[in-house]
Parts: C-alpha cells; structure tokens; sequence
C-alpha cells in the first residue's frame, strides 16, 4: 500500500490485501467459498480493448499464483505476525506525515491510517497475509487482461469473516 501526494500521475494499481486463517495453501478454499465475488466485468476495459469479463476461477488462480511470489527480494505471503510489525512500522511513519500535512492530504493520510488501523485489527486473529497490486501499466503483475481487470473491477473487492479478510487499497 501507498500514499501518492504532491503531483499527478497517471500510473495506478490497486493493492489487494487478504488475511486468512491456517495454512497458507487454505487461501484458495476460503477465496472460492465467495466466488461470486470474483466474477469480475470492466465497461471501460472493453472499451479500451482489454478482457473484460473473467470467471471467478481465472480470478482466484491468478490470485493464487502469487503466494509464492516476491518484490524486491522479500516474499508476498508471509505470516501475520511479520505483518503486523510492517503495518504497526507504517503507522509510525504515517503519523510523522500526519504532522505536518495540509488538510488535501490530511484527508488521504486519515483514509490510509484507516486501513492500516483496520488491518492491524484483524491479522492477530490471521495466520497469512499477502499483499499483492495489479494494475494496467504498474504493479506486481499488470498489463492488459487479467491484472488490468482486477485494478479496475477488483478494486471493490471486500470480504470480512471470521477465517478471510480482503480488502483494497488504490495506488494512486
């Protein structure tokens, strides 16, 4: 997750952010038990010439497939309780910023600081998490078809149980 403040870009992503209790092959039992979320259409991807409808199989395996994956040397899926030191490192930063912020990015840093609140909330109750942003032209996997879908009509992704938490955050 990130805070974009201070210019304009046109590169974006959104970061999907799953928590789930047992073992880190349970993630695709758990996602599948709320496939209907993840049958995914995109108006304006079409439009744009991309994919833009997928099946909630095509969605989860791409999901899946990253839970063996890393960025920058450092694996996607960890357990929640390295987790939780990043997210609580995060929050140190984030209050630092918070200090000295005009009220625009105020609103983004108390929006963001929600979140990461939310998260550190639940992943005591998680054993995995992953982290993972798709986008049209950034993020881990991007480009057209699937990732491209998953930035634009996955973002309103939410799921919260007592054994699956998945959430979005846009990078921008």
């Amino acid at each position: 997750m990130k805070v974009r403040c201070g210019f304009v870009s046109n590169s974006s992503s959104t970061s999907h952010i799953i928590m789930w209790k047992g073992k880190k092959e349970d993630l695709r039992g758990l996602l599948e038990k709320h496939a209907r979320k993840f049958a995914l259409k995109c108006r304006s991807c079409a439009a744009l010439g991309f994919t833009c409808n997928s099946t909630p199989e095509e969605t989860i395996d791409l999901i899946c497939s990253c839970l063996d994956g890393t960025y920058l040397d450092s694996p996607l899926c960890i357990p929640t309780a390295e987790r939780i030191e990043m997210f609580e490192a995060e929050l140190k930063w984030l209050r630092k910023d918070m200090e000295s912020a005009d009220d625009i990015v105020m609103r983004s840093l108390r929006e963001y600081e929600a979140k990461v609140l939310h998260c550190v909330s639940v992943a005591g109750r998680m054993d995995w998490s992953i982290i993972v942003a798709f986008g049209d032209n950034h993020g881990y996997l991007h480009g057209r078809g699937l990732p491209c879908l998953l930035d634009y009509a996955g973002r309103n992704i939410r799921i919260s149980s007592p054994e699956l938490e998945y959430m979005t955050d846009q990078d921008r």
